[in-house]
């Protein structure tokens, strides 16, 4: 009875022993995951607050497997890369005891009002308040060349059929054409304090703020000149 009572105690400590080894590292393992992912998600949450409106951070899940020391010292963080849709990618680092870094991505969705069309538009249609509100948007999944302010888009017009509710973008309006081909234009020219104005022919059309090519009345010199109202063109002076 006595020796049955050892050889029991001698397998349970072995037993014990043997479910030691196999979860303790777990654990730990478990536990310094936690802790790079709680470091990577304030090191997001800090380079995403500097962006204006509201975010939400998404740290990526690391794999379980991942075999890697405690950290002795706070984890180090710092954002490796970032991206236009909203990815970003943070390097953490561990200094002591065992040396070891990690890259791990992080999603931001940050969301803004931007200018939508309020119902369907059609193309050609001169865009007015009337036409447009502004919604709260993922900006990461929208297109570059958004809109924020209604004053930018009123008085373009459609490039093509809108559909209600989808975000205004530079690919699908145009501001109304200013210049035409053919049309006698007013030449601006300012440097300081100096201004020279003077006529010309325009020999291409174009938009507020577009480029076109203008003959000087004066010379005869064919100059590319930026278009500033209604049949007015400003031209650089160096």
């Amino acid at each position: 009875m006595i020796l049955w009572s050892s050889l029991l105690s001698t397998h349970a400590k072995r037993s014990l022993a043997l479910l030691a080894a196999c979860w303790l590292p777990a654990v730990s393992a478990g536990g310094v995951l936690v802790d790079i992912q709680d470091a990577v998600r304030q090191a997001a949450m800090a380079h995403a607050a500097t962006g204006p409106g509201r975010f939400e951070v998404s740290v990526t899940a690391l794999d379980p497997r991942l075999s890697l020391s405690p950290c002795a010292t706070p984890i180090e963080t710092q954002i490796s890369r970032s991206t236009a849709q909203g990815r970003l990618f943070v390097r953490a680092h561990c200094a002591a005891p065992k040396t070891w870094s990690l890259i791990v991505p992080v999603e931001v969705r940050r969301y803004l009002h931007v200018v939508v069309a309020k119902g369907p538009i059609a193309r050609g249609t001169p865009l007015t308040a009337a036409h447009l509100q502004q919604v709260e948007h993922d900006i990461s999944r929208l297109p570059s060349g958004y809109f924020r302010d209604l004053d930018a888009v009123i008085g373009a017009i459609a490039r093509r059929n809108i559909n209600a509710q989808e975000p205004l973008s530079g690919g699908l309006i145009q501001q109304p054409t200013l210049v035409k081909r053919g049309d006698e234009v007013l030449i601006l020219a300012q440097q300081g304090a100096m201004q020279i104005t003077g006529t010309g022919v325009a020999l291409s059309n174009g938009g507020e703020g577009d480029q076109v090519r203008i003959r000087s009345a004066g010379s005869d010199r064919v100059v590319y000149a930026r278009v500033v109202g209604d049949r007015q063109v400003e031209v650089a002076l160096y």
